[in-house]
């Protein structure tokens, strides 16, 4: 079952990438200066069960996707994590939950794949770098949110064909699109920079 789950998810990885378009449709772009997020899910409905959380980085197009960074801090909520380390992560991806994770789009999948028994919540910050902030052109990359039935391959708590509870989309110029599937499931809220940050390119121009 588990041995299945990363051609599955590899798949859906596919989807994301191809669903950056329908998300900026949908979604109003946020200013280029938001870059940190908190991400809450309300797992209630899973409470005592156990699952997966999967985090995903992927680009668009490699070569042609501007360089872009991700770092999840602060994570928090009553999940239990299971087998807790750095080998969870594929691909571009550093660190270990409940520390840091990094991740890089420099390669095609990379995901970060936590079994975990949950609670009633789980709560992250995720933090957007690199050079799309400033990039001309180029191809997106997404920033992906799911959860996993026990066999590493059913999606739960939401109906999106990609399995995604949410979506970041990082466009070239520096607009970052949330899209939540499930609004009864997922929050989303930009933590907003100081006031001398937001300031200061100000004063530059």
């Amino acid at each position: 079952g588990r041995a299945m789950a990363p051609t599955a998810r590899t798949q859906r990885s596919t989807m994301l990438i191809l669903m950056t378009g329908l998300i900026l449709a949908l979604a109003s772009p946020v200013h280029a200066m938001v870059v940190d997020y908190v991400v809450s899910l309300n797992t209630s409905a899973l409470m005592g069960t156990s699952g997966f959380l999967d985090l995903q980085f992927n680009p668009g197009t490699i070569p042609g996707t501007p360089g872009a960074e991700a770092a999840i801090s602060l994570f928090s909520g009553d999940a239990v994590l299971q087998n807790p380390g750095q080998a969870n992560g594929t691909g571009n991806v550093t660190g270990a939950l409940p520390g840091e994770l990094v991740f890089h789009n420099g390669t095609q999948f990379n995901s970060f794949f936590q079994e975990v028994t949950f609670g009633t919540t789980i709560s992250f910050h995720a933090d957007f770098s690199g050079a799309f902030l400033t990039a001309l052109s180029g191809a997106h990359t997404a920033f992906s949110v799911s959860v996993y039935d026990a066999d590493g391959i059913t999606p739960l708590l939401t109906t999106d064909p990609s399995g995604a509870l949410t979506i970041f989309d990082l466009a070239p110029g520096g607009e970052i699109t949330p899209m939540i599937f499930n609004p009864s499931v997922v929050t989303v809220a930009a933590v907003p920079l100081p006031a001398a940050a937001v300031l200061f390119p100000t004063g530059l121009s």
